[in-house]
């Protein structure tokens, strides 16, 4: 029902202007309201409450209806004033406490950021989310377990920085994936567009700029760190009909000019079928094929090799 339309009803019946069945509706509604939530906004509920009690003030007599009325704005005011202290108090402690992101197994979760970025969480990921991220110079968060994949407005006077405790990526606007397993001391990251800047954790003596189509992998352990630059493939389709893994490996490495080594154990007990733009990144192309043989890859300087997952 309109406001207006309320308005008028409540008016008539301050008037005394009402039939007896609206008269009665009207009387069981007031009566029902101390049990039930008020749907209006605080700022349509002091319109109206202002505007009734001006006919209120200027009546005479009909005092049943003015105490239901008061019992009416009694009601309204306890509920606003509810409202209203919960927010605040909601304010007061999320401005003082980074907000943090979980996915469990097979759980997916898509995060929209105060300014337009956007983040999906893949499965058994955390990330948290500074509580100064709209004030600071510098808009950061931290994956400190798992993968996510960025798409990151640009702003070229607050940079978008992501840390956990083995590196930190920097970018002003761009769209990447990043996947880090701190208790194994592993991290990886891959560009689909844009530029980005990465750089070790407590290391100042340099970083490595990354553009779409690279991939960086840093092994703690190993102190090793692995940058790709991934052409694009020419343009075409890249089509696979019952191919082994082994033949569709070799048509990608002739595609993308890349080195790439499959077991010969794997490398004949999987067969792909599929179809993809030849500008597909090749990142994204591999890991399809990846997820659909049961295989997993990983970078040993220039070489990707491919082996059963674990």
């Amino acid at each position: 029902m309109q406001f207006e339309k309320i308005k008028e009803i409540i008016d008539r019946y301050l008037k005394g202007n009402q039939g007896i069945s609206e008269q009665r509706a009207m009387e069981n509604w007031l009566d029902s309201l101390t049990s039930k939530p008020l749907p209006h906004s605080s700022e349509k509920l002091q319109s109206i409450g202002h505007d009734m009690w001006q006919h209120i003030e200027h009546r005479r007599g009909s005092r049943d209806r003015v105490s239901r009325m008061r019992l009416l704005w009694s009601t309204i005011g306890s509920v606003a004033a509810t409202v209203l202290i919960g927010f605040v108090l909601f304010k007061h402690i999320s401005s003082n406490q980074d907000v943090h992101y979980n996915t469990g197994p097979k759980e997916t979760k898509e995060i929209l950021l105060a300014d337009g970025s956007s983040i999906t969480l893949r499965e058994n990921t955390h990330l948290s989310v500074s509580h100064r991220y709209k004030t600071d110079s510098i808009r950061s968060v931290e994956l400190s377990q798992g993968e996510a994949f960025f798409s990151i407005q640009k702003d070229h006077h607050r940079p978008f920085v992501v840390k956990n405790k083995l590196m930190q990526t920097e970018v002003l606007g761009t769209s990447f994936t990043i996947q880090t397993q701190d208790a194994l001391g592993k991290w990886n990251i891959r560009v689909k567009t844009g530029q980005v800047r990465v750089s070790q954790m407590g290391w100042d003596k340099g970083h490595y700029t990354l553009l779409a189509n690279d991939s960086l992998a840093y092994d703690q352990k190993q102190n090793s760190v692995d940058y790709i630059h991934l052409m694009p493939a020419p343009r075409g389709k890249l089509l696979f009909q019952d191919a082994s893994l082994q033949q569709v490996i070799q048509k990608l490495a002739k595609q993308y000019k890349r080195n790439i080594q499959v077991a010969d154990e794997i490398g004949q007990a999987h067969q792909f079928s599929g179809e993809f733009d030849a500008d597909e990144p090749f990142a994204s192309v591999l890991e399809i094929i990846c997820f659909a043989t049961g295989t997993q890859y990983h970078l040993e300087k220039d070489t990707i090799i491919l082996s059963p997952q674990e």
